[in-house]
């Protein structure tokens, strides 16, 4: 740790990229952190990710960090379709990928409001450079989002397949989750189903 920061209380983001680094203000972020002999709160998250995206016959591909993530074949847009139709009033949506299911859920008239939560500045930076950007978006990570706001449904794509590998990634996601709804509401996901039967499953 450079001996400039200690004894300092950041209250900043970092957010690191090849090319630049930018800081930006965002007090949300808490951690205790103990440096040399200082001990002190410090607010800090930092970002880094290379993005790429590879359009192939009209699709996208988005890349991040070399691992293909996310894509907007048919199949995928017709998932996405099928979730924002189940959803309604004021929705907070994990993840923004391409943008595919806000896209549908602004479109819908039961959908009352969509915000987005993106990790990386770096996604929607890229996403720029194919197309409009979808609803409001807050750059942080879903789970140290504050959860003062509560929602109608909350939506979430931010595991990487539905496999049972990642059921662990799921429930953490939906712990969080279930944070921010309103008493009423209830969550959607990429692959729920799946990961609900594995849960239904593991408690049998």
């Amino acid at each position: 740790m450079p001996e400039w920061l200690k004894g300092t209380v950041l209250k900043t983001v970092i957010l690191a990229r090849v090319s630049e680094v930018r800081i930006l203000p965002l007090p949300h972020f808490k951690n205790f952190s103990v440096l040399g002999d200082c001990c002190f709160n410090c607010y800090y998250a930092i970002t880094m990710a290379k993005i790429e995206i590879v359009q192939v016959k009209n699709h996208k591909f988005l890349f991040l960090d070399d691992y293909l993530w996310m894509w907007d074949l048919p199949q995928e847009q017709e998932l996405q379709r099928d979730i924002a139709n189940q959803a309604f009033g004021d929705v907070l949506v994990a993840g923004y990928g391409f943008g595919i299911v806000t896209k549908y859920l602004l479109e819908s008239t039961k959908v009352k409001s969509v915000t987005t939560v993106e990790k990386y500045q770096e996604v929607i930076d890229k996403i720029k450079e194919f197309g409009p950007i979808y609803g409001k978006i807050i750059i942080a990570d879903f789970y140290e989002l504050p959860e003062n706001e509560k929602y109608d449904c909350v939506i979430g794509d931010i595991w990487t397949e539905i496999d049972q590998r990642f059921l662990d990634d799921y429930k953490k996601f939906k712990e969080k989750a279930q944070k921010f709804l309103k008493p009423s509401g209830f969550i959607l996901g990429w692959g729920k189903d799946y990961f609900e039967f594995l849960l239904k499953k593991g408690s049998d």
